[in-house]
């Protein structure tokens, strides 16, 4: 079977690291795969690792470096389609608004695909009527929807009648190996990479920085905690793309003097190992859709805060050191502060064979496989339910 991926760019991001999951999944079976990215990526960093990556993969991508304006829009389409069809896929898999939108309006004018679409983000994605209209003409080349969480697949279907009845729910998942315990040895060698001695304790934020991500918020917290005397440093891991953004926030720590406390650590591939040294992760967004940076801490053990949006509460029985937090950076600092004064616990493994049951990205990927042609809908895993003989019950697929 060979499977073309459509992606928004190469950036180490939510959407984009799904796609780059089900490709690794995929090629492992044997399956030929190609990637192609509708922009140039602005993340030179996430560009170098993913490209790395796919090269070991033997993936082939393309960039397409979209142009901007409506002209453009149908010509950045004519060369997508000449680039799939020099492929010859048997699936399209899109991630994201542009890419779902491209790849439903290339099966409209050109020769059609099998296509599935992924709805990754949890906010409005369609502000104008222009871009209610081209999704609106999308949907007529789109053969089924995977939404990854069921209040997106509510607000979608609400919002394009059009889509209802080719939605499913496969919400994400992680890829579990990359999370092994890191030896007391390692965590020292990394918080020493980072500048930070060993017993000051790590807040960390793994996202973006975008007013979504509520990065600003997280200055006025960390200000309240400078204020109380508490010793702390507060890492921001994720990419700065949005410059006017990055400016504000970088603005926010000069004015609350906490130069010495906060690090923006830009685009890391190595997210696993920040986890494993850090001692509270911050997850305050405005919305989300089903968070993989908050599904990778709890799997690491670490205690977490969040916003209270419906992806953390479905998350939060995973773990009973999750907190949903009203924001106030006064109830954000005090609870830090009660995590703090327990760090000496062990980080608890409980979420481990939740995750590994439920959210393992190989389930994920069976899911997905079990969409395309020839093939039975996704078997749903119920919390917990187990088989006769003991095993977990898998993603039914005819033989």
């Amino acid at each position: 079977m060979r499977i073309a991926f459509v992606i928004q760019s190469l950036q180490l991001a939510g959407s984009e690291k799904v796609a780059f999951e089900l490709i690794r999944h995929y090629r492992d079976k044997g399956m030929e795969c190609s990637l192609f990215t509708l922009f140039q990526s602005s993340d030179p960093e996430g560009r170098a690792h993913m490209l790395e990556q796919l090269e070991r993969l033997e993936v082939r991508v393309v960039e397409l470096n979209k142009r901007t304006g409506l002209w453009n829009a149908f010509r950045n389409l004519l060369k997508l389609n000449r680039e799939i069809a020099a492929f010859g896929p048997d699936i399209i898999h899109s991630h994201g608004c542009t890419p779902n939108m491209y790849a439903g309006l290339r099966n409209v004018f050109f020769r059609s695909i099998y296509t599935i679409t992924t709805i990754h983000n949890g906010g409005d994605d369609w502000p104008s009527f222009k871009d209610r209209l081209f999704e609106r003409l999308s949907l007529y080349g789109v053969n089924r929807i995977v939404s990854v969480a069921e209040h997106v697949s509510r607000y979608y279907q609400e919002k394009f009648s059009r889509a209802r009845g080719k939605v499913t729910v496969i919400e994400n998942g992680i890829n579990t190996e990359m999370f092994a315990p890191a030896s007391a040895k390692e965590k020292l060698e990394i918080r020493l990479s980072l500048g930070i001695p060993r017993h000051t304790p790590i807040l960390i934020q793994v996202a973006r920085l975008d007013p979504v991500k509520n990065q600003r918020f997280l200055i006025e917290t960390a200000a309240v905690l400078k204020k109380q005397g508490v010793p702390f440093k507060l890492l921001f891991a994720g990419n700065m793309l949005d410059k006017e953004y990055a400016d504000q926030v970088r603005e926010d720590i000069q004015r609350f003097g906490l130069q010495d406390e906060v690090q923006l650590l830009g685009t890391r591939d190595d997210v696993a190992r920040l986890l494993q040294v850090s001692d509270v992760f911050l997850f305050p967004s405005r919305y989300e859709a089903s968070p993989l940076a908050l599904m990778e801490a709890i799997f690491t053990g670490i205690p977490t805060i969040s916003s209270d949006i419906p992806a953390t509460r479905k998350l939060k029985q995973l773990s009973p050191v999750n907190y949903i937090v009203e924001q106030s950076a006064e109830k954000w600092a005090g609870t830090i502060v009660d995590i703090l004064s327990q760090c000496g616990l062990d980080k608890p493994q409980i979420a481990n064979r939740s995750f590994k049951r439920e959210f393992s990205f190989d389930l994920v990927a069976e899911r997905y496989l079990s969409l395309c042609p020839g093939r039975l809908p996704p078997r749903p895993l119920p919390h917990g339910q187990r088989s006769e003989d003991g095993g977990e019950i898998p993603c039914m697929r005819p033989s």
